[in-house]
Parts: structure tokens; C-alpha cells; sequence
């Protein structure tokens, strides 16, 4: 095997980790209630905008029983709202509350902020190196995940060597 495939696999399995455990504090921050796919949760409806359970349950990789009941708890606590569905109005789309956006804007900024004192050694062209890798790393991820059978790209995956796209609530960088 592959030397560098060995290395990869090793620290994206230790990356992995810390971002679950770093979700999970952040979402604790929002309400001790809550867990990571809370918080993942949060993050796609923030930066995709309203949408219906099932594409969320797609977007965050959970089924749809568990995205209604994760729903019903970000909603009794004040974090999103049913909303009617413009393209079907038997329905619903879920958007972040004002509030919920609120409090979910203050717990990105503080891990952004954390974010940056891990990188603030870094010199500005290998944080930019870093942004388009990890992003086109990611957009590859995502378009394997989602194929149609085991070799519908054909490893031919299209990269993008942009810089990492921007959510609404996030003109500083990469999604978090």
C-alpha cells in the first residue's frame, strides 16, 4: 500500500475524531441537550438555507426517523421552525429561528476564532493551499458518497483547485 494513502488514512481518522468532538462541544454550547448531529444539523440549514427534513437527512448522512426526532428537539428548543414549502404547499421546508441563527452564529465565530490560533503559524499561502486541498478533498468525498454504484466516476471525480466556498453567515473562510 501506498505510503501516503497509509499517512492519509491515519490522520483523517484522528481528524475525524477531534471534528466529532469538537461538534459535540459546540453543540453543547447551543444547549447541553444537544450533540453533534445537532450541530451538524444547524450548520447545513445555515448555509444551504430552508429545506425539508429529507434533504437534510441526506445532506448529514442520518435516516430520515432520526432527522425528525433531532428535528423536534432543535425545534422545542428554539432553534428551527416548519416553514411551508413555496414549491409544495402540503409541505414543510426548516429554517433556523432568528434566535436559533443567533446563537449558532456566536458558537462558528468562537470555533473560527479557535480555528485561527490553531493556523496563525501558518504562513497565508499554506492556509490557502490547505482551504483548496481540503475542499476539493471534500468535494471528491461527497461526489463518492452520492455515485450511483461503485464505479459510476470512474475515479475521474472533477476537483475544484478554487478557494473554499463561503456560507452566507461565513465571509471569513471555509465552512466549519
Amino acid at each position: 500500500m501506498d505510503s501516503a494513502a497509509e499517512t492519509v488514512e491515519r490522520e483523517l481518522t484522528i481528524l475525524l475524531r477531534s471534528a466529532r468532538t469538537q461538534a459535540d462541544r459546540a453543540a453543547r454550547k447551543l444547549d447541553a441537550r444537544l450533540d453533534s448531529s445537532a450541530y451538524i444539523a444547524l450548520t447545513r440549514i445555515a448555509d444551504c438555507g430552508p429545506m425539508r427534513a429529507q434533504t437534510l437527512a441526506g445532506r448529514i448522512g442520518l435516516d430520515k426517523s432520526t432527522v425528525s426526532r433531532l428535528v423536534s428537539t432543535l425545534a422545542e428548543l428554539g432553534f428551527v421552525e416548519r416553514v411551508p414549502d413555496p414549491d409544495d404547499g402540503r409541505a414543510f421546508q426548516l429554517r433556523l429561528t432568528r434566535d436559533g441563527a443567533a446563537r449558532l452564529r456566536a458558537v462558528r465565530e468562537e470555533r473560527r476564532a479557535e480555528l485561527w490560533r490553531l493556523l496563525a503559524a501558518w504562513s497565508e499561502e499554506d492556509r490557502a493551499t490547505f482551504a483548496r486541498l481540503l475542499t476539493s478533498f471534500n468535494n471528491d468525498g461527497q461526489a463518492l458518497s452520492t455515485a450511483k454504484g461503485p464505479s459510476a466516476d470512474n475515479g475521474a471525480t472533477a476537483r475544484n483547485t478554487g478557494p473554499a466556498p463561503a456560507g452566507p453567515d461565513d465571509a471569513d473562510g471555509p465552512n466549519t
